[in-house]
């Protein structure tokens, strides 16, 4: 069975990256993994392809990834597609894949593309490592070496292709080389309107829940304030709410006050979450498990406020302040209004 895996592998080459693109919008994330992929695929020699699925793609977005490094776009743009659905989405994805056949398959760490990803590893009988921190390769072997935060690497031998969702924004603001006008290749693929996908499920409706500025665009932020178990009641966690509207920031959270449901899922940082690079996070009532630190490992300025000093979130930021969480907001918005 392994030698058969073996053989068959050698059909598949090159790097691909699965662009999220939903709604017009394209996952900022993109870049940086093809700064990555860009990495892998001058390492083995081979062509980098982007995979992106959607309604209403931007030209100038394909022509940017052309610049920083892209050698194929491949496109299917249809206005069935302007909403993500998982089913529709993987059946399409998996068409490209074995049109592309990537040694390499990369996803961005999000809520949308592990679930996509998942799906199109077991229609593929292939493996998948979730939540990379670092991707490198063995030259000799082809073999992806694939990074977690718990277990140093983990390889994928006899299957192909290899597939990852990398955690992108534990990069610190990648800057990527661009040349003006580079030549790659697009190829935009049609799809059957009248495939059987389209009718399995159908969304009869969508509906837009409105979320407060607050909660929106946390992988983009300069300035986010984030809240832990350590915020013990609703009373200070809408002082807090307070205080980042005052300073133009937004809020996120660890695991356990999601769960609460004072904060939205998008909004969780951490293992199970997003990662974030902010210039400045301040930490309020986080005791600092690295399940959630491992997604403000990028952070510039961390700030931690905590009752409790020997808490890991106070020895690891920049500036720790020791005290009653809801007296020490309270001052500082006092402050902010004085001088504002």
């Amino acid at each position: 069975m392994n030698n058969m895996s073996i053989s068959l592998s050698y059909t598949y080459k090159g790097v691909c990256i699965y662009a999220e693109y939903n709604r017009g919008c394209i996952s900022t994330t993109t870049y940086d993994l093809i700064h990555i992929g860009r990495s892998l695929a001058t390492k083995l020699n081979v062509t980098l392809s982007v995979i992106i699925i959607g309604s209403n793609i931007n030209k100038t977005i394909t022509q940017d990834y052309i610049n920083i490094g892209v050698d194929n776009l491949y496109i299917c743009d249809n206005t069935l597609l302007y909403e993500f659905q998982d089913n529709i989405y993987s059946d399409i994805l998996l068409r490209m894949i074995q049109i592309i056949c990537p040694e390499i398959l990369i996803f961005s760490a999000t809520s949308r593309s592990i679930p996509l990803a998942s799906i199109i590893a077991a229609k593929l009988y292939t493996g998948m490592t979730s939540n990379c921190i670092s991707l490198d390769i063995d030259i000799k072997t082809r073999n992806l070496q694939q990074f977690t935060e718990d277990m140093k690497t983990i390889l994928t031998p006899y299957h192909r292709p290899q597939i990852v969702t990398l955690r992108a924004k534990i990069f610190n603001k990648i800057r990527v080389k661009c040349k003006a006008n580079r030549i790659g290749k697009i190829v935009k693929l049609p799809i059957d309107v009248n495939n059987n996908i389209f009718n399995k499920i159908k969304a009869i409706n969508f509906t837009k829940y409105k979320v407060d500025n607050i909660f929106k665009d946390l992988s983009t932020a300069e300035v986010i304030v984030s809240v832990g178990r350590g915020v013990r009641t609703y009373k200070i966690f809408q002082l807090i709410k307070e205080f980042v509207m005052i300073i133009n920031g937004k809020l996120g959270a660890s695991k356990g006050i999601v769960d609460l449901g004072w904060v939205p899922y998008s909004c969780q940082i951490g293992e199970t979450g997003i990662s974030v690079n902010p210039r400045l996070y301040i930490a309020c009532g986080i005791s600092g498990h690295k399940q959630h630190t491992i997604g403000i490992n990028s952070s510039s300025t961390i700030v931690a406020i905590n009752i409790d000093p020997n808490c890991y979130m106070m020895q690891i930021a920049n500036f720790a302040l020791q005290g009653d969480l809801g007296e020490i907001i309270t001052e500082f918005i006092k402050q902010l209004k004085k001088h504002n």
